[in-house]
């Protein structure tokens, strides 16, 4: 499969934004993920650029078994247990969601979680294709 680094969506969203780079908001927001057949695989990420959000958004609109797009981006260890019981997270504002991504980082959480102390400095990248926006999460 080909790596995409985003969406059609994405792309649409970032023109729309002006300059066509990443607007950033203010405030991150914090989106909770499932796995599709796994309720003990939630997982956060956070992001402050508008257009994943907005696309994150979009896809919360749609009935949760018609939400096709999956997360994709680099996590590292996380600071303070910010992902639920996780040790890891996904560095804020480097993931995006996809509809399609390479084999080779179609990977669980838990696989994640078992590579903590291994995770190189730079993160590791995780795109569960069974993923899929779940809520906003609320503190």
């Amino acid at each position: 499969m080909a790596q995409v680094s985003g969406s059609k969506e994405v792309d649409a969203a970032r023109k729309d934004g002006g300059s066509g780079s990443s607007k950033k908001s203010e405030k991150a927001v914090v989106f909770r993920f499932g796995l599709r057949g796994d309720a003990s695989q939630d997982f956060l990420a956070a992001s402050s650029d508008q257009a994943v959000i907005a696309v994150a958004r979009a896809q919360l609109e749609l009935p949760e078994s018609d939400r096709g797009m999956h997360v994709n981006g680099l996590v590292g260890r996380a600071k303070h247990r910010s992902n639920l019981d996780w040790s890891w997270e996904y560095m804020e504002s480097q993931w995006k969601l996809a509809e399609v991504s390479i084999d080779s980082c179609n990977r669980t959480p838990s696989y994640a979680e078992s590579m903590i102390s291994s995770l190189p400095r730079r993160g590791m990248q995780l795109c569960p294709w069974n993923s899929y926006v779940k809520g906003v999460h609320a503190e």
